[in-house]
C-alpha cells in the first residue's frame, strides 16, 4: 500500500490501494495519519483502481479509516473502483459513507467542496 500527497493540494493524501492492505499495514498508516491531520490533513483519497477484488479484511480497514478520520474532521473518499469492487462497496452501504467517484481528480473536487 503507497500514498502519496496529491500533486494539485498538499492538504490531500491519495492512498494507492493494492494486494498489500492488511491489518497491521492500515496500523501504522493510521498512527502517520494521525499527524498529517494534526498539520491539517482534509481529505484522504483511497485510489482503487489497482485492486481487482475487495475482501472482508480491506472494507474493514477503510470502516477503520473512515471512523479515525471522520472523528478527526477530515474526509475519506473512494476513487478509481472497478465494478466487482464498487458493487461490494455498495452492498456494504460504504457507498453512502465514503462516496465513490470515477477518478482521483473527481475525487478531489468532491473534497475541495466539502471543506
Amino acid at each position: 500500500m503507497d500514498y502519496f500527497h496529491d500533486d494539485i493540494d498538499e492538504r490531500i493524501l491519495v492512498l494507492q490501494l493494492d494486494s498489500a492492505v492488511n491489518t497491521d499495514a492500515c496500523h501504522a498508516l493510521v498512527q502517520k495519519i494521525e499527524g498529517m491531520i494534526e498539520n491539517g490533513l482534509r481529505g484522504i483519497i483511497a485510489d482503487c483502481s489497482e485492486l481487482e477484488y475487495i475482501s472482508s479484511s480491506g472494507v474493514g480497514i477503510l470502516l477503520r479509516l473512515y471512523r479515525y478520520v471522520n472523528q478527526h474532521g477530515s474526509r475519506i473518499t473512494v476513487a478509481g473502483a472497478n465494478s466487482e469492487v464498487a458493487e461490494v462497496l455498495q452492498l456494504t452501504r460504504f457507498d453512502e459513507l465514503l462516496g465513490i467517484h470515477q477518478d482521483i481528480e473527481t475525487a478531489r473536487e468532491e473534497i475541495a467542496k466539502s471543506n
